[in-house]
């Protein structure tokens, strides 16, 4: 049984979501009745501890990217042979936006365009969404629930995409409940 004591120490982590918080108390079926200061205290402090975990120690690092000149045959190519679904369009080092499976299938496939004509540009998603290495995995987090976005590149402190943390990195950085939730709630425009 969680306690609304043992979301109060949860939420009280200044700046988590409610969906780790939520989920962390959860994990640990804690109950105050039965608990004493010491495992109150342990409790806190382990939710700290597992919410301060850095982007770059959950991100995949060396990721792809692509220039937006390049033909989006060659981009879906690229794609299939990285197994991946997203990759960066860079120009002159700064990232100015995400092609993604879906930008390809939507904004040139099902409108009947052609892919070895069209280019990155053409139809990758520009204004994207990202977050630094430095950040916390929490941060991470708290931007995927609120743009209901799966995956994000991340940036260092001169603004180069050094790797892309995604659900699946999450999932094996944070305990699986945790997991569970988060992609519950970024994939909440899907239900």
């Amino acid at each position: 049984m969680v306690t609304t004591e043992a979301l109060q120490i949860c939420e009280a982590q200044q700046g988590k979501s409610a969906v780790t918080a939520r989920s962390y108390a959860s994990s640990l079926r804690f109950d105050a009745r039965q608990g004493n200061s010491m495992q109150l205290q342990a409790f806190s402090m382990d939710l700290q501890r597992r919410s301060q975990m850095k982007v770059k120690d959950a991100m995949h690092k060396g990721v792809e990217h692509v220039a937006p000149d390049a033909l989006v045959n060659a981009i879906a190519n690229k794609m299939k042979d990285l197994d991946v679904g997203a990759i960066p369009v860079v120009r002159n080092g700064e990232l100015v936006g995400m092609i993604t499976d879906r930008d390809i299938t939507i904004r040139c496939v099902a409108s009947g365009k052609d892919p070895t004509k069209l280019t990155a540009e053409d139809v990758m998603t520009r204004g994207v969404v990202y977050c630094r290495d430095t950040e916390e995995v929490e941060d991470a987090i708290r931007i995927m629930e609120s743009k209901q976005i799966r995956r994000l590149p991340v940036l260092d402190e001169a603004k180069r995409v050094v790797g892309m943390i995604s659900l699946g990195d999450i999932s094996h950085a944070l305990p699986q409940d945790m997991t569970g939730e988060v992609t519950k709630a970024v994939s909440a425009h899907h239900a």
